[in-house]
């Protein structure tokens, strides 16, 4: 995805938020701003209860806090929801790590 974006200037918008979450990661890394904002958008955008506690980690790790927020509000929006998709194991993190994460953002939002 990075380098179709260096070469096209372009961000594939067919990307799943999971690749989207990724390409953030390397644009962070590699401070190339117009592809952050890209991928604010569409992960905003994509925002589900299947990816909202992925998002939140990924924004906490790389210090994005309007997207942690956004993430905060939506997992407490969704809570009961969230919790019945993870603990089903559809999550893609395993329990005591969602879990954290969770609560994280609700103490984080109060």
């Amino acid at each position: 995805m990075l380098p179709q974006y260096v070469y096209t200037g372009e961000l594939n918008q067919k990307i799943c938020a999971t690749d989207a979450l990724d390409v953030l990661y390397a644009a962070t890394k590699y401070d190339i701003q117009e592809l952050e904002v890209e991928c604010l958008k569409l992960l905003k955008g994509r925002m589900a209860e299947e990816n909202a506690v992925s998002i939140y980690q990924t924004a906490q790790l790389l210090d994005v806090s309007d997207l942690a927020q956004e993430a905060s509000a939506f997992i407490i929006r969704f809570v009961d929801n969230i919790f019945f998709i993870m603990s089903q194991g559809f999550g893609e993190m395993c329990p005591n790590i969602w879990l954290i994460s969770i609560f994280s953002a609700i103490s984080k939002a109060s």
